[in-house]
């Protein structure tokens, strides 16, 4: 691992030669440390003729006073989705039945949009969660005072927003949530849908142990000649609506179900 002087010393180096570098430095507030102490390399890295720097933030005032002075030097992302992120979140509501009712009946539902946007700050991830959370109140028939205060209720940081969501999952589940959050990362890749219903079984089977045996056991061998592969891909069919469901509720979204085809093997559900 660098030494922080080792790596001054370098950026040093960088400043005195004629090959030409440019940095993109991407989340400046998510710094493990003080702001300011970053702000000194930066610009004396930026002094040299031969090296450019691109670096980001949220709109932290420190960073904004350092190198948001010049309107030449500066591009808010949030200025240049905005279009996008009013259309995502149309389309998303325009399609929701409970939403065509409720806007006929109250203007507030068609506000609801563009205070979205304006809160989202141009982060895509926000948008997406905050327009599920929504359309859950859709379909709750919430009124708009109750939809503005679920929009309201959700911090627009996102570390908050990530707290704020795990903490409204219902106490029971919070350990499967848990399990299922460390087997997803330690994954990698996507995994088979399925596989989290194993997960299920395994928790269901851990105190007594036999879980393999039991498993073996649904299907009586002295039956293997009727089970054919059609009862086979119906009983994982069944596992998977059932997982969909039980995944919904103690991940609140932040574990998504990805559909697609297999030519030979019919469809198949991914979680990632």
């Amino acid at each position: 691992p660098w030494t922080r002087s080792e790596l001054l010393e370098a950026f040093g180096t960088l400043r005195s030669t004629s090959t030409k570098f440019c940095f993109f430095i991407d989340g400046l507030d998510e710094l493990d440390g003080q702001p300011r102490d970053l702000l000194p390399v930066i610009r004396d890295l930026s002094s040299s003729p031969n090296v450019k720097v691109c670096v980001s933030s949220r709109l932290w005032p420190i960073f904004k006073d350092e190198f948001g002075r010049s309107p030449d030097h500066r591009l808010y992302l949030q200025d240049l989705t905005k279009n996008d992120i009013h259309a995502y979140v149309r389309s998303n509501f325009e399609n929701d039945i409970n939403f065509q009712k409720g806007k006929e009946r109250n203007a507030g539902y068609e506000k609801l949009i563009d205070e979205i946007v304006e809160r989202a700050q141009g982060v895509w991830l926000w948008v997406w969660l905050v327009t599920k959370s929504l359309l859950d109140g859709f379909t709750n028939a919430d009124s708009a005072k109750t939809l503005q205060r679920r929009l309201h209720d959700i911090p627009v940081d996102l570390e908050q927003f990530f707290q704020h969501i795990l903490k409204s999952v219902e106490p029971v589940y919070r350990t499967q949530m848990a399990e299922t959050f460390l087997v997803a990362l330690a994954a990698n890749d996507s995994l088979p849908l399925i596989v989290y219903s194993f997960l299920d079984d395994i928790r269901d089977a851990r105190e007594e142990d036999h879980f393999a045996l039991s498993m073996t056991g649904q299907t009586s061998f002295k039956h293997a000649d009727i089970y054919t592969a059609s009862d086979a891909f119906n009983n994982i069919s069944e596992r998977e609506i059932i997982m969909q469901k039980r995944l919904d509720a103690c991940t609140k979204g932040l574990l998504e179900v990805s559909t697609f085809k297999k030519s030979l093997r019919g469809t198949g559900n991914t979680w990632h």
